[in-house]
């Protein structure tokens, strides 16, 4: 039930036998007049003169040579018993496999949180660079960086980005691109996907691009508009309908890489004349448009067309062309979507969600030709001048070697603070930047650091979680991993953790890492005062019972429950048994996200203290054997905190606490 369709002009490239080899998709190419006709046992091939075609009465409608054919393809598989279906080129390749969509009902992950428009390029590293149909007079407009982290509906409609070169207008092409060179531009491939929400639009194409079957009312293509432009509009008109079912879009890191001929820039520039002029009409037209909220969904299609054409943005024939679409697609049993009217917001209507607030600074990457970034931090010569200016009473060689040192682009940094010291981050990203491209801090209050941020040359990714003075921190691990980066695995820190990160090669990042642990019994006291505080004996057995109760009652976590108990009572030798332990530093690989994603929520919603949650979870995820244990060192109230230089060892990961 998960289809491509592509529409070819040739005979088959390399590219189409590749997307006919995925698996688990059915691959659909329509031919046009001039096709070659064609065959492959992985593939159905449509010709131009395919009698199936016939039954399609929009057929009549859609001219000859023109790109709003591919509308026939996307009927065919959903008269075939598509429910995904992922629109694209003859010449694209995605490397992933297209693993990089979701297909789940529901998503942790980031949702923006600005206002009317959003720059998917910018989000995903590239700031000084637009997608096009992005309003030009709003290019160099500042960039919100407000998100939410929780659990949404999987967006209806979802593009992953192409590094190479990616769908930007002529004008970036004739002042951004050398003539004679091909772009390559390069998006973050580690980058959070994010979810636009309804009230934002977000100018995209339909090439790499996945819709879902309650968005398949949006394949439809105008005929009037130039190619150049016509699938972004449509797409501008989509977003705007989503709204009213409840829908979204998202857009995902990058899942390949795409070249283009060299084309007349200038000739296209004519082309995509009305894009200029006209994209923030269109957009601002589509914010205050509404529809009757009596109306079924499908009416509310037909009459927001009707506008665009009474508005000049379509013609008569684009109507005329929707109106027959969803004819067909009644007439072969496609479902309408419920409408779920949009609520336009006001100030007593704000979201009653129970949702993470956070910065989200987008880690910027290598830019393309004829461009130069102010904002790229962490290039290695502007962190060793740094760290020589802060550390100007003391000498030291700096060779070529030490600049030349491996980076960890695949790890995600969480670093906790237990309090609001915000004005430490300059400290910390200066030590850890460097190494980390990818880190966000996380504490209590976002208006603190927001505060402290005024004061910082820069801008860095924050989570607003309440750790309860450090109690907590396994609260801010989970929300950090519900972001969905693409990374290998998570290492959190505390602020006062001293991380020496030129020994992390040595450690595999599948496998998990924890330092000491001591074994505790439920059913027994302790000498360990925490046990028999508030968040130690009585709160982790309720957490015990709640989790034996959901592994009867809820199907989905059974697995999960039973797993985590049987690999605990493995790992400490009876039933009873758990761990308590320092947990200031701590690296969960991503092959464990989900279930360690659970189970730190269900024991955060328990309010058990960290230092029995972390290692706790950490030896119920794997056999203890594959556990890494760190080398490092715990300074307690023995006055040893006094004689951090003396203590101090290159050769290990770590020292706690170093108080900056």
């Amino acid at each position: 039930d998960k289809w491509i369709v592509v529409t070819s002009l040739s005979s088959p490239t390399s590219d189409i036998y590749y997307l006919a080899n995925i698996t688990g998709w059915k691959l659909l190419v329509l031919g046009e007049e001039k096709t070659s006709n064609w065959s492959n046992v992985n593939c159905h091939f449509l010709s131009y003169n395919d009698r199936e075609n016939e039954l399609f009465t929009i057929k009549t409608l859609l001219p000859k040579g023109s790109y709003s054919r591919k509308t026939l393809g996307y009927l065919y598989a959903i008269v075939n018993g598509a429910q995904v279906i992922y629109a694209t080129d003859d010449n694209y390749r995605p490397t992933d496999n297209l693993t990089n969509f979701n297909l789940e009902t529901m998503e942790f992950g980031m949702r923006y949180s600005g206002q009317n428009l959003f720059n998917a390029y910018s989000h995903f590293g590239q700031s000084s660079i637009w997608p096009k149909g992005f309003p030009l007079e709003k290019i160099s407009d500042q960039k919100s960086l407000n998100y939410h982290v929780g659990k949404f509906t999987t967006p209806s409609i979802q593009q992953s980005l192409v590094n190479g070169d990616p769908d930007v207008d002529s004008i970036f092409r004739l002042t951004r691109k050398m003539k004679s060179e091909h772009m390559n531009v390069l998006f973050d491939s580690v980058a959070p996907p994010v979810i636009v929400p309804s009230g934002v639009l977000s100018p995209f194409s339909s090439q790499n691009t996945l819709f879902l079957y309650d968005a398949f009312w949006a394949l439809v293509l105008p005929i009037s508009t130039s190619f150049k432009g016509s699938d972004i509009w449509k797409n501008y008109w989509a977003q705007r309908l989503l709204w009213e079912i409840g829908g979204n879009v998202g857009f995902y890191p990058p899942n390949g890489i795409r070249k283009r001929n060299t084309e007349s820039h200038i000739e296209d520039a004519k082309y995509e004349s009305a894009f200029y002029s006209r994209t923030s009409k269109l957009i601002e037209f589509l914010q205050n448009w509404r529809c009757n909220v009596e109306l079924k969904f499908f009416k509310c299609v037909v009459k927001l067309s009707e506008q665009m054409y009474l508005n000049k943005f379509w013609t008569k024939q684009d109507v005329h062309v929707v109106k027959v679409w969803l004819k067909d697609l009644n007439h072969f049993g496609y479902i309408e979507p419920s409408r779920a009217p949009y609520v336009f917001p006001t100030t007593s209507n704000t979201t009653s969600e129970h949702l993470i607030r956070v910065v989200y600074k987008p880690t910027e990457q290598k830019q393309s030709q004829m461009q130069a970034s102010k904002s790229i931090l962490q290039s290695k010569w502007d962190q060793v001048l740094g760290i020589t200016s802060f550390c100007n009473l003391t000498r030291y060689q700096i060779t070529t070697k030490s600049l030349a040192s491996k980076t960890y682009p695949n790890i995600l940094l969480i670093i906790v603070f237990n309090f609001p010291i915000y004005d430490n981050i300059p400290y910390l990203q200066l030590m850890y930047g460097v190494k980390f491209s990818h880190i966000v801090y996380c504490g209590n209050s976002l208006e603190a650091y927001l505060k402290s941020s005024k004061k910082l040359r820069f801008s860095v990714s924050f989570l607003e979680v309440d750790v309860h003075r450090g109690y907590f921190f396994e609260k801010c691990l989970s929300v950090a991993m519900k972001m969905n980066h693409k990374v290998k695995g998570y290492l959190l820190i505390g602020d006062d953790t001293l991380l020496n990160s030129w020994n992390i090669p040595s450690l595999p990042l599948d496998k998990l890492w924890f330092h000491q642990h001591e074994l505790l019994l439920r059913d027994k006291s302790s000498g360990w005062h925490w046990w028999n505080k508030e968040m130690g004996n009585t709160v982790f057995n309720k957490t015990w019972e709640y989790l034996l109760q959901q592994s009867l009652t809820d199907p989905s976590k059974e697995q999960i429950i039973n797993s985590y108990m049987t690999r605990l009572e493995k790992a400490t030798g009876s039933n009873l048994g758990l761990y308590h332990g320092a947990s200031d530093i701590v690296y969960i690989p991503i092959r464990f996200k989900s279930q360690a994603i659970y189970l730190f929520d269900v024991f955060s919603k328990h309010k058990v203290f960290m230092e029995i949650s972390i290692p706790s979870v950490v030896f119920g995820l794997d056999d203890k054997a594959n556990i890494v244990n760190l080398a490092g060192q715990y300074l307690w109230y023995d006055g040893k905190r006094e004689h951090v230089p003396e203590l101090f060892r290159a050769d290990q990961i770590f020292l706690h606490p170093v108080k900056l």
